[in-house]
């Protein structure tokens, strides 16, 4: 008997905003450096097979608003029990892709993180203490330019009583966290 699949997802409401599970950090920056980047759009789709092994594909989009040229760090929390699996940087309207399978281990990334926390205390990222995050550099953003990020990571569910498996994701760690935009989920 095939495992029934539970598809756990966040009820949308129209009069709240979504917050984004990430966080983009200016770390380079010609004028001074705003607090994060919003995320004007994320992509969440994974692919579940009959064995419970999931493969999810986030993508987000986001922007430079400042009139001066910054680098960033993208942070995303990973569930429990998963790996990553691959990352990418692309510039965004050109469609360049900038570098591939470049992330930093869970373990430095949350040295990285914690020493960001300890430099910018107002910067919203209490809510990533003791996650488990991945890294990755986001190279030079013109002004006003667009880099979109993907994270690939997979993961084994686990069945639950009765033999349903569920997938979910979480769309916000922190009522801090930047609103997204635009978001796309697919199964």
């Amino acid at each position: 008997m095939r495992p029934t699949l539970l598809l756990s997802l966040l009820a949308l409401a129209s009069s709240s905003p979504v917050a984004a599970q990430a966080i983009v950090i200016p770390i380079r920056c010609g004028g001074q450096c705003p607090r994060t980047l919003a995320i004007d759009s994320a992509k969440v789709w994974t692919n579940v097979n009959v064995q419970g092994r999931a493969v999810t594909y986030v993508d987000h989009v986001f922007r430079n608003t400042t009139s001066e040229p910054m680098e960033a760090a993208f942070f995303f929390p990973v569930p429990a029990g998963a790996e990553v699996e691959r990352s990418w940087v692309q510039d965004g309207p050109q469609h360049k892709l900038e570098t591939y399978n470049e992330w930093t281990r869970p373990e430095e990334s949350r040295l990285i993180l914690d020493g960001l926390a300890r430099q910018r205390p107002g910067a919203g990222l209490a809510a990533y203490a003791g996650r488990r995050v991945v890294h990755v550099r986001v190279p030079t953003i013109p002004p006003g330019g667009v880099k979109q990020v993907q994270i690939g990571y997979a993961e084994m569910l686990r069945p639950r009583a009765g033999g349903a498996i569920t997938w979910s994701y979480p769309l916000a760690l922190a009522a801090s966290a930047s609103p997204i935009g635009h978001l796309t989920l697919g199964m």
